[in-house]
């Protein structure tokens, strides 16, 4: 039987295998998102990027005149993105979730359930590798997802008016995972190797030579070789003396694992991976090296906001607005994350920060009292912005010293008289 892309079952296309990443790679391992997940780095990356963006408060605020906003909790996306995305799962495991899909498979998909009126009522989130998108006849997009053992697609067609799937693009919506497969299953024939090496106690990369002329039937051979594997191979069978058949040697063919330079391969993969998401290494705890982000934790960890985190949180917002928000709420309200709130570590930094903007008149006690999560003070003074007595609007005139300032006042000797 052929398929539509040119292969057969016992033979399918490459094009066909490409699309369900089970290529072939020059290391001899295939390699998926599921599989390349199994990574140590892989995992830690991944986890370091969704649970940062997950801890990160996403709120929805109106638009106000001239730039201003203020949270709007009547809107119905703000508790569903805030604090609860579905009756299963709260927000902050869905902004994980989606985000971890969109970092192996390069999309997060979500399906959007709305109410009569239109507004979105959940999220839910679904499977990247089930999901198919291409166009329509009218070159509209066009979203299938096969579940398992279900005949038929659920197809959702775009909608300009109620868009019925939410749809994060990471790297174009390219998988890493498929980009750099060859990176991957560097890295996975790395961990199988160690594995049977453990695994293979009777180090099946040598030979057992007989110095006797005598020659050795195959059956014998099979005999010593079952002999050999039953009583070294396997973990707890390592290191136990082996007693040789008379004329037999052990001549050993394999590659030590300290003459292959292990450790500094599989270092190496490590950084591949960082390298792959921008992630710091000591954030994936690998020590090894200095960093390049900053001379503290608290610089690196601006550097890791600014230069990984920056990227997700503008392509989730921008997402929110296309995919969440209608005609109507696109002009009048955002959905924003406050990134400050990565800085509740270092609260001496943070307050110090504060202190120069209420100093400034930048910022309002409330709106001090707000970022470091407590309640507005009783009253309006909360509301009163501060600035130094000796600073003026930068119009103001300055007044000359030299000029006429009057006749000093001569005191009548009469003054104060009795």
């Amino acid at each position: 039987m052929t398929s539509a892309s040119g292969g057969t079952l016992q033979e399918p296309s490459r094009a066909l295998l490409e699309a369900l990443g089970a290529t072939p790679t020059a290391a001899g391992v295939t390699v998926t998102e599921g599989s390349a997940e199994g990574i140590p780095a892989v995992y830690a990356c991944v986890k370091v990027i969704a649970e940062t963006l997950g801890q990160t408060s996403l709120k929805v605020f109106k638009k106000l005149a001239r730039g201003n906003k203020e949270p709007d909790e009547a809107h119905p996306l703000y508790h569903l993105l805030h604090d609860l995305a579905n009756p299963e799962m709260i927000a902050s495991e869905f902004l994980e979730t989606l985000t971890g899909h969109a970092c192996l498979w390069g999309n997060g998909f979500a399906e959007i359930e709305r109410r009569k009126s239109g507004t979105v009522k959940a999220l839910w989130p679904l499977h990247p590798g089930w999901m198919t998108v291409d166009r329509d006849a009218l070159n509209q997009l066009r979203y299938s997802y096969r579940i398992p053992g279900r005949a038929e697609p659920i197809v959702y067609h775009w909608d300009a008016a109620a868009t019925p799937i939410f749809h994060l693009r990471y790297n174009g919506g390219r998988s890493p995972i498929r980009v750099l497969r060859e990176s991957f299953a560097t890295t996975k024939a790395l961990e199988q190797y160690l594995a049977t090496l453990f695994g293979n106690g009777a180090r099946p990369g040598g030979v057992l030579q007989s110095k006797d002329p005598v020659k050795i039937t195959e059956a014998q051979i099979a005999v010593i070789r079952k002999q050999w594997n039953d009583l070294h191979q396997g973990v707890g069978n390592a290191n136990k003396i082996a007693v040789l058949p008379g004329g037999l040697q052990w001549q050993s063919v394999g590659m030590p694992p300290e003459d292959a330079q292990f450790a500094q391969l599989m270092g190496f993969q490590v950084e591949q991976c960082a390298r792959i998401w921008r992630v710091a290494l000591f954030m994936i705890q690998s020590m090894e090296k200095t960093s390049s982000w900053g001379t503290g934790v608290e610089q690196m960890g601006i550097g890791f906001t600014n230069m990984t985190m920056m990227p997700w949180y503008i392509r989730w917002q921008q997402t929110i607005a296309r995919d969440l928000l209608t005609y109507k709420s696109f002009e009048t309200h955002t959905a924003l994350f406050n990134v400050a709130s990565l800085s509740r570590g270092d609260m001496k930094s943070l307050n110090e920060a504060l202190q120069v903007q209420r100093q400034n008149g930048i910022i309002n006690a409330n709106q001090w009292r707000e970022i470091v999560d407590m309640n507005e003070q009783a009253g309006d003074q909360g509301d009163q912005y501060w600035r130094p007595m000796n600073y003026v609007p930068a119009d103001t005139p300055v007044a000359d010293p030299t000029a006429d300032r009057g006749t000093p006042h001569t005191p009548d000797v009469t003054e104060g008289a009795a």
